[in-house]
C-alpha cells in the first residue's frame, strides 16, 4: 500500500468515526434530562445516584456504539480495498466514497478506483458491511458514470459529489484530497439540461 493510499483510507476513517467525546456528552446529557422528565411526569422521585448511574450507561453505551461503527467502517474499508486491489492489479489509488442519511455518515457499497489515467466507480455485491464483497461491476467515467458536480463542505473536511449513473442520480462524499479532487475536477462533466 502506498503512502498516498493509507493517507486516503486514513481521512476516510476519521469521516466516518463521528467519535466525540463533546458529543457523547450532549446526547448523555439530552437523553438523561428526558428520563427525569418522564421520572418527574410519572411523579418518581429520582435520586442522585439513579440520575448518575443512568448517565454514566449512556455515556458508556454512546461510547461503544461509536467504536463499533469505527471498528465496522474500518474492516469494511479494508475489505473493499483487498478485493479492489485483487480484481485490479494496476490499481493506482482506491477511494473510499461515502453517503449521508440525516447526520449519519456510512460507507457506500462502492468505491472509486483509477487506473493509469482513468477513473472508475466500483459497485460491491456485499449483503452487509460484515462480509467481504464476492462479486462487483465497474462503471469508467465517461459515458455511462458521469461526475456532475463537486462542492467542498464548508464544516468537515470533504467534498460533496453529485454523479449520474446510466442517467440516474448518484450523490456521494469523498475524503479531502488534493491530487484525487483535481484528478475529478479535470473530468466534470455537467448535467445536460432537458430542451422542450
Amino acid at each position: 500500500m502506498t503512502p498516498e493510499q493509507e493517507v486516503l483510507i486514513k481521512k476516510a476513517e476519521r469521516i466516518l468515526s463521528a467519535f466525540s467525546v463533546l458529543k457523547i456528552a450532549i446526547n448523555s446529557l439530552i437523553y438523561t434530562g428526558i428520563l427525569v422528565l418522564f421520572f418527574f411526569i410519572l411523579k418518581i422521585d429520582p435520586d442522585v445516584i439513579t440520575i448518575s448511574i443512568v448517565f454514566v450507561m449512556l455515556v458508556l453505551y454512546f461510547f461503544f456504539k461509536d467504536y463499533i461503527i469505527f471498528r465496522q467502517a474500518r474492516k469494511a474499508i479494508a475489505k473493499q480495498y483487498g478485493f479492489v486491489s485483487g480484481k485490479h492489479h494496476n490499481l493506482h489509488l482506491y477511494i473510499p466514497i461515502m453517503g449521508r442519511n440525516g447526520w449519519m455518515i456510512f460507507l457506500k457499497r462502492a468505491a472509486l478506483y483509477i487506473v493509469g489515467d482513468e477513473m472508475y466507480l466500483e459497485a460491491f455485491d456485499q449483503q452487509a458491511f460484515k462480509s467481504e464483497p464476492h462479486n462487483s461491476i465497474s462503471l469508467r467515467l465517461g459515458e455511462d458514470f458521469r461526475i456532475i458536480s463537486i462542492i467542498i463542505d464548508k464544516k468537515k473536511p470533504y467534498y460533496h459529489v453529485e454523479a449520474l449513473i446510466k442517467e440516474q442520480e448518484y450523490s456521494f462524499i469523498l475524503p479531502e484530497h488534493d491530487s484525487v479532487i483535481d484528478f475529478i475536477q479535470n473530468k466534470i462533466q455537467p448535467k445536460e439540461e432537458e430542451v422542450e
